[in-house]
């Protein structure tokens, strides 16, 4: 993965249309304030041929702010994922195997997010910023 594409998805949206987009905006807040995950976990979907780092435990708050933003995303109309929130980044895509390596962990700062599109190319995914939200 390009170092520029590498995030953690909050909520997948899917396509949106314009309204649907002005609509997210509208009930998006800021961030209350800046967290930290800590990367200590290796895993790999075979089945979707991805390798990611993910946390083995997120931070409380940072996963309550997900998880009401999920439920207003909801009240939208939107289809989220109902799992329990689970922060990871993707490293690769369309892996063989799980890499075999030492992890030893790595912290993760998030100060913002945003609203993204993505096309997935054959040279990779492109994501485009629709809107971002800083910490307040």
């Amino acid at each position: 993965m390009a170092t520029e594409n590498l995030h953690v998805t909050l909520a997948f949206l899917g396509e949106l249309t314009a309204p649907q987009v002005s609509a997210v905006i509208s009930c998006c807040h800021p961030l209350p304030a800046r967290f930290r995950i800590k990367l200590d976990r290796l895993g790999f979907w075979q089945n979707r041929g991805l390798v990611w780092i993910g946390a083995r435990e997120a931070d409380p708050e940072f996963t309550q702010f997900v998880e009401d933003l999920r439920h207003r995303l909801r009240r939208l109309g939107f289809r989220i994922d109902q799992r329990l929130f689970v922060p990871h980044i993707t490293l690769l895509r369309k892996a063989r195997r799980r890499p075999r390596i030492a992890l030893n962990g790595l912290e993760w700062t998030i100060d913002e997010y945003t609203l993204s599109a993505s096309e997935l190319r054959t040279d990779g995914a492109r994501y485009s910023v629709l809107n971002r939200w800083s910490t307040i």
